[in-house]
């Protein structure tokens, strides 16, 4: 099942220009934080020129510091961009739509989550996570409840 990758606070800019609006592929700057979509998966950035004019792209395929994308995305169009332009990862309204739920026909009654923790995740402070199981922990990752938070595990 097709799966929107999500990551905090990942800020770049492009390390060349995107010259054509028909292109499937750019360069940034750093890509360190950004998730890394297998098979399915994928995650939404959003390009912005400066004057914080927006084009949304969904990335398929993350490979050094190229980024394999699908243009105008989320009601956007696809634009060309200066070498300046920055590159974020944001909520997007797509991600939020494709959360809901699923179901049969109509339904939507289901919400999915993996069985298995990964990579290690700290639950932020002040707040609490819900998680239906069972869950396994993978060897050497661990998920870290601060005082004050709960993990409920249905």
């Amino acid at each position: 099942m097709p799966r929107a990758l999500l990551a905090n606070n990942i800020s770049t800019t492009l390390f060349a220009a995107i010259t054509s609006t028909a292109a499937t592929t750019f360069t940034v700057t750093s890509a360190a934080g950004m998730p890394a979509p297998t098979a399915t998966d994928y995650f939404y950035c959003t390009l912005l020129d400066s004057a914080n004019v927006p084009e949304i792209v969904k990335v398929t395929n993350v490979t050094g510091t190229t980024l394999t994308c699908v243009r105008g995305q989320d009601g956007t169009t696809a634009r060309t961009f200066l070498v300046t332009a920055t590159v974020k990862i944001n909520l997007t309204a797509a991600v939020m739509n494709e959360i809901g739920a699923d179901g049969g026909g109509s339904d939507a009654v289901f919400y999915e989550n993996d069985q298995t923790v990964n990579t290690s995740y700290t639950i932020t402070t002040g707040r609490n996570a819900m998680t239906t199981g069972p869950i396994s922990i993978a060897t050497g990752a661990t998920v870290t409840i601060p005082t004050g938070s709960v993990w409920v595990v249905l």
